[in-house]
């Protein structure tokens, strides 16, 4: 998903975060330059990691929370950025 949330000054908007469902069990970021391409992945991002089994992510874009689905974890796990 494209993060589109001014929260972190900005630091994460126009991001793509895709979550590693058994590889990391984690969030990826990539940065998107003009023409599409994508750079390499940013692994290992505080509160992006220790994950069971993520499937997918979404983004609350009034406030940057984000909510991970876990399927090893039964749950959805709520992501608050730090202000």
């Amino acid at each position: 998903m494209e993060y589109r949330s001014d929260t972190f000054g900005g630091a994460l908007k126009g991001r793509l975060l895709v979550v590693r469902y058994s590889s990391g069990q984690d969030i990826e970021v990539f940065g998107v330059d003009p023409q599409g391409r994508l750079s390499a992945p940013v692994v290992g991002t505080t509160g992006f990691t220790g994950f069971q089994q993520p499937l997918d992510v979404a983004e609350d874009t009034a406030n940057g929370n984000l909510y991970v689905t876990e399927l090893g974890a039964s749950r959805i796990t709520l992501l608050r950025p730090v202000r």
